[in-house]
């Protein structure tokens, strides 16, 4: 079962696909210990609010983009050392 971790992505909204509409941007991860490394690299970035876990992914609506990764596809910036 996935874990979602959704946070809101203040650079990017607004602009781009986002234009008008706040960017969600929500990680897939496989484990509990992915999830919380992944909401631990978030609060370290300025960019990045609103940061949760979820068990099912958001939908954007005609006020949201979902950005949707998965932790495999990230960099080390976000996955650390696992």
């Amino acid at each position: 079962m996935s874990i979602y971790v959704k946070m809101v992505d203040n650079f990017m909204s607004g602009w781009g696909d986002a234009d008008g509409k706040t960017n969600l941007y929500v990680v897939e991860c496989d484990t509990q210990s992915q999830a919380t490394q992944i909401k631990n690299a978030a609060a370290q970035r300025s960019e990045m609010s609103s940061i949760r876990h979820l068990a099912k992914c958001p939908k954007g609506d005609t006020r949201t983009l979902v950005s949707l990764k998965q932790f495999a596809d990230l960099g080390e910036i976000w996955t650390g050392a696992l």
